[in-house]
């Protein structure tokens, strides 16, 4: 049996071809030109194992020492032209067939250079360019890449527009044919290159459908590179105005807010922003996503709904109330009068209007409903509390209107005493009069009508028990 020693380097080039592994080691009968060398490996040798027995297990061990090369050499086995084992030491178990087989080990050595190398990071959008060169002897290395573990045409990686899959591990592979000197057929070293491909956080975000009194939920979730995320407050808004702002909590890449029992004030269109200190593709740092909340509810009444109306008896009016559904729908609506919630005998009508809803010092413009009742020829027997209701498919609800007697008519129980003009200006009058108590420890309410002095509409304000003097304006 034959064991050979493979060439790894030799001192005197003079006229010897060197095999080399791609990029490192010696070049080609490099006497009188420049020598490109990494510290290859020192000649391998192997101890000869004498005589060796059918079927009992061998071992060879190949060698470099004292210099193993920089950075350190990998050892190939072949047997009669077969690669057969990598690594230092090769065992097998011989047979009578391997009588006389061509044995050689051979000390490879070294990686190709990729250009730029190490880790590279990139941001969506932007391009990559990656090359991949080796120095070797023969100048016949063959590059080939892959990405993340799969082969990927050409002899460089040029990508004018990443994208996020493009995020992984790129291996140049040099390969050299040494068939004319190692009958194991090819050497061949590898460098490996991490892109980093960055991007802008995608938010995943969810339209809310729920029942007033229901627990709300707002769930943000934003998935980016880094997975380093800062969130900013939601922010409710009413159309284009903003009404409110709702500090969540972040974990990890999503950002939470709750609320226990919603109103219908809860009711808009929220806003989720984030970021992770990655532009977009459109050099936006910033990323934001809206999503409606509807809080379903029975009709709500305004607050800028009369309470109390005055009328001038013998005179038709009309007593009106606002209101606002979620649904924009109404599905009936009618008019009780005095405790025993008789119905009332009179006309009423329902129309379309805006309303004013109010949050935090914020008025927006709301789709709403006036519901109103007529009575004509009003009378004394007319006076007193009425009710409307208004349903949806939701539930009912209702409020009270108060109707009173104004004007040179005006039939009074308890009539202020010392009533008179104090002061009067362009804008304002200065009124003063003392309470008139019929008995009892309770507080009164006084009633102020009034009008212009010879025609327009009779309008009422209400004041509390005050012993100071009253301003109206």
């Amino acid at each position: 049996m034959a064991l050979l020693e493979e060439v790894a380097g030799y001192e005197d080039l003079d006229g010897i071809d060197i095999m080399t592994d791609a990029r490192h080691g010696w070049r080609k009968n490099a006497k009188d030109s420049s020598v490109v060398a990494i510290d290859p490996p020192a000649k391998p040798t192997t101890p000869n194992p004498g005589t060796l027995c059918e079927g009992k297990s061998t071992s060879l061990t190949c060698s470099s020492s004292p210099d193993h090369g920089n950075p350190p050499a990998t050892f190939y086995w072949t047997k009669s032209n077969a690669a057969v084992h990598t690594g230092s030491s090769y065992t097998f178990s011989p047979m009578k067939a391997d009588n006389g087989a061509d044995i050689r080990c051979a000390a490879d050595v070294g990686a190709p250079t990729i250009t730029p190398a190490a880790t590279q990071t990139r941001k969506e959008g932007q391009s990559l360019s990656l090359t991949c060169s080796a120095d070797s002897n023969p100048d016949n290395a063959v590059i080939s890449w892959t990405f993340n573990a799969s082969p990927i045409p050409g002899s460089s990686v040029m990508k004018a527009d990443l994208n996020r899959s493009d995020d992984g591990e790129y291996v140049c592979t040099g390969r050299v044919n040494t068939r004319s000197v190692f009958p194991g057929g090819s050497l061949q070293g590898r460098s490996t290159a991490r892109v980093i491909v960055n991007y802008a956080p995608d938010i995943s975000y969810s339209p809310v459908d729920i029942t007033e009194g229901q627990s709300l939920t707002l769930k943000c979730e934003a998935r980016g590179r880094p997975a380093l995320y800062t969130f900013g407050s939601f922010i409710q808004c009413w159309g284009n105005t903003s009404v409110d702002s709702r500090a969540g909590t972040p974990s990890g890449g999503d950002y939470t807010w709750s609320v226990g029992a919603a109103t219908y004030l809860d009711t808009g269109v929220y806003e989720c922003r984030v970021d992770n200190t990655v532009t977009d593709r459109n050099d936006v740092l910033v990323q934001r996503k809206r999503v409606s909340v509807s809080v379903r509810a029975h009709p709500k009444f305004t607050s800028d709904s009369k309470q109390r109306f005055g009328a001038e008896v013998g005179t038709n009016t009309t007593v009106v109330q606002s209101f606002y559904n979620s649904d924009l729908h109404y599905t009936s609506y009618n008019w009780t009068f005095g405790q025993l919630d008789t119905p009332v005998n009179r006309s009423g009508s329902i129309r379309s209007s805006q309303v004013t809803l109010r949050k935090n010092n914020k008025e927006v413009q709301h789709a709403g409903f006036s519901v109103s009742l007529e009575i004509q020829n009003f009378q004394e027997q007319d006076i007193g509390v009425y009710t409307v209701t208004v349903c949806n498919v939701v539930g009912c609800n209702s409020t009270e209107v108060h109707l009173t007697a104004a004007g040179i008519n005006c039939i009074v129980i308890v009539v202020p005493l010392e009533f008179k003009v104090v002061n009067t200006t362009l804008t304002s009058v200065l009124l003063r009069w003392k309470s008139n108590y019929p008995g009892g420890d309770y507080t009164q309410t006084f009633l102020l009508h009034y009008r212009a002095e010879t025609s327009g509409e009779w309008k009422t304000q209400e004041y509390e028990d005050n012993p100071g003097q009253y301003e109206h304006q």
